[in-house]
């Protein structure tokens, strides 16, 4: 551990010297630049409130916005925990955080708007990066949820800064890049990946509208004009952007400002990775992690990295698997525990994931729980899905299953242009998997749903195909 205080005395002491007149924000919705200084001087604006009224724990629901990012830094320098929540969570799970949360304050954009034009509200002393007390439980996020009930993650300043700071060695980012921010800012991908990664490494953050098929239309543009040269996407923004620049037109662009593209959050397809990079004769950069571990693997530059690969295991990053091949994680800046549930912090973290590590590359091969039982055989849906997806025959896949008279049935949820009927896809199925493998209903769909994070939504597609098809 004597390595990582040395490590963050030294990170620390490089924010600390960052040029206060250097630009560090691009808010792109109303074409307005901050330097360090405007940041530093804002997010002190916010803190100096917040502890003037004695609030140690704030609660905050806002879209991606300049005044949700400055709520992240004045949390910081003041050493208040905030507990992000995102708007376009239900009403009911809304609620249940807030009580879960009762003795945080609750804030809204608007309200912190207000606390920074209120000329009312001054600041009763500066405080910056040397203020930070690092080991405290600084951010609490909450769990896309797309399986179960979520849970509230904690994690220290200490732990991002760490995470982030291997990361960013591993991808080669220095203070040239340029990021785009349209992950949804109050997810652990919009916090780590796309604020606290480029804030450390010297960078510049464009913050940009929350990802979606109405704000999808202007991101080329936007990407052009503000000159971003490295992004955070999940799969599904990608195959979007594929679609939306059809002929290839931004290929001159990203090879002109040598364009990092990391894609995270969800399994990349090769079909869909192989189409981008000889699209745009550029790398696309898959990488592992998770809320409770923060960043494990990523591919990285000037590396090669085998088809279906989540990259090589970050510095520090130890593995080990159960006898089931489930994938046990050991990493510096392991999570403080859920609410109410403190941990272990030299465990090692059950990622309910099946894995395998071969010549030290990290595969993925889908959710321990999501492992169908059938017969008495163990089937693995990505297994499935993958061959469909590698095979042309789906765009987007999920296999699931569900009781029908007390047997388990296995639906194979799928995407794209063609109309396959299951003697078809069962028999490409058993000439590659075996018949074990065969699934017994095929459900051709518009789109598969999503949660908040971009993820498939297991939990209500399973509940669709329940209604359709169950007892």
């Amino acid at each position: 551990m004597d390595n990582y205080c040395d490590k963050m005395k030294e990170l620390i002491e490089n924010i600390e010297h960052f040029k206060q007149t250097d630009i560090v924000v691009v808010e792109s919705v109303e074409d307005r630049v901050y330097t360090y200084h405007d940041i530093y001087e804002k997010a002190n604006k916010i803190g100096s409130y917040l502890k003037n009224e004695h609030i140690s724990e704030i609660l905050i629901c806002a879209e991606n916005s300049l005044e949700l990012f400055l709520v992240y830094f004045a949390a910081m320098f003041y050493n208040i925990t905030v507990i992000p929540i995102d708007p376009e969570k239900s009403s009911d799970e809304i609620k249940l955080i807030r009580e879960i949360h009762s003795s945080a304050i609750f804030f809204t954009r608007e309200e912190i708007k207000t606390i920074l034009m209120d000329s009312q509200t001054s600041i009763l002393e500066i405080k910056g990066i040397t203020d930070v007390d690092l080991k405290r439980t600084y951010l609490i996020t909450y769990t896309s949820g797309s399986t179960g009930q979520p849970k509230g993650v904690k994690h220290s300043v200490e732990n991002l800064f760490l995470a982030a700071l291997e990361f960013g060695i591993a991808m080669q980012y220095d203070s040239n890049i340029i990021m785009c921010h349209v992950m949804p800012m109050t997810y652990m991908a919009g916090v780590l990946n796309t604020i606290f990664l480029p804030y450390i490494m010297g960078g510049k953050i464009v913050l940009m509208e929350r990802f979606s098929m109405k704000s999808a239309f202007c991101f080329w543009k936007m990407v052009e004009r503000y000159q971003v040269n490295t992004f955070w996407l999940s799969p599904t923004m990608l195959r979007i952007l594929d679609i939306l620049d059809a002929k290839g037109n931004m290929q001159e662009y990203l090879h002109k400002v040598d364009a990092k593209v990391s894609v995270g959050t969800a399994p990349l397809d090769n079909i869909l990775r192989l189409k981008i990079e000889q699209k745009y004769n550029i790398k696309i950069y898959q990488s592992y992690g998770l809320s409770e571990t923060l960043f494990v693997s990523t591919e990285m530059p000037s590396v090669s990295h085998s088809n279906n690969s989540s990259g090589k295991l970050l510095s520090g990053v130890q593995t080990d698997f159960t006898s089931d091949n489930e994938l046990l994680i050991s990493v510096p800046w392991m999570f403080q525990g859920y609410v109410n549930s403190d941990i272990n912090e030299n465990m090692f973290y059950n990622s309910g994931d099946i894995a395998k590590i071969i010549n030290e590359e990290l595969f993925i091969n889908g959710r321990k729980k999501e492992l169908i039982i059938k017969g008495g055989f163990n089937i693995n849906p990505r297994d499935i899905e993958n061959i469909l997806v590698e095979k042309g025959m789906a765009e987007e896949c999920s296999v699931l299953s569900i009781p029908i008279k007390g047997e388990e049935n296995i639906i194979c949820c799928y995407t794209g242009e063609k109309v396959y009927d299951i003697y078809s896809v069962n028999t490409i199925i058993q000439n590659t998997l075996g018949k074990k493998y065969c699934i017994d209903f095929l459900e051709k769909m518009k789109s598969i749903p999503k949660n908040l994070n971009g993820k498939i939504d297991k939990k209500k597609l399973k509940y669709e195909m329940e209604k359709k098809y169950g007892n």
